[in-house]
């Protein structure tokens, strides 16, 4: 597996090309998106980051957590992914302001964004795992915006963003699966998230 840092790339423009005969669903979905960036350090003292995602597109709300596992010998990528229930995630249509409340690993995990303090600037970020028709990518473009994380009543404030974004998963049309479901990514107990 492979993950590149996109920067403005249109993932639709991106799913034509991955896959040439598409079915149903359509592997791109867009629609607003929250995202914040933690740390943790795990007991074997590797360095854990995790990007979230939180995105209310066409077809329903879901959760992207982008991991990057490191240590003195390099670094793994991991992408999880999984649907929410509709009550979970709010998230406005146009300004840095967004909540979500769901569970991850069986701890409740809070996340808020609201309008930066000092007016906000523009963010963004994406990532992509897979090679050719087996492609997972999420990409979004926004504003600032104050963050507060909670896992598993340990929290941390930080900077986030909101703004729109693309959700590109081709499993529908070449039968392959890049995102892990949600369920897999373990946390241990006791994880504190920096910001």
């Amino acid at each position: 597996m492979r993950r590149a840092l996109l920067t403005t790339v249109g993932l639709a423009a991106l799913a034509a090309t991955a896959v040439p005969v598409l079915a149903a669903p359509a592997p791109a979905d867009e629609g607003r998106t929250a995202g914040m960036q933690v740390t943790t350090t795990l007991p074997d003292g590797d360095t854990l980051q995790l990007e979230f995602k939180a995105a209310q597109l066409s077809g329903g709300p879901r959760l992207i957590v982008d991991t990057e596992r490191c240590n003195a010998g390099g670094c793994l990528t991991d992408v999880y992914a999984g649907d929410l229930r509709a009550d979970t995630l709010s998230i406005s249509a146009s300004d840095p302001q967004a909540t979500l409340h769901t569970t991850l690993d069986g701890r409740a995990l809070t996340i808020s964004w609201k309008p930066a303090a000092d007016g906000g600037y523009s963010v963004g970020g994406g990532t992509l795992e897979g090679d050719g028709p087996d492609t997972f990518a999420s990409e979004y473009v926004g504003t600032s915006a104050d963050t507060t994380v909670t896992y598993d009543g340990l929290g941390c404030q930080g900077v986030g963003g909101v703004g729109n974004g693309v959700v590109l998963d081709t499993a529908s049309a070449s039968g392959t699966e890049i995102a892990q479901p949600l369920s897999a990514l373990h946390l241990p107990d006791g994880t504190a998230f920096r910001c």
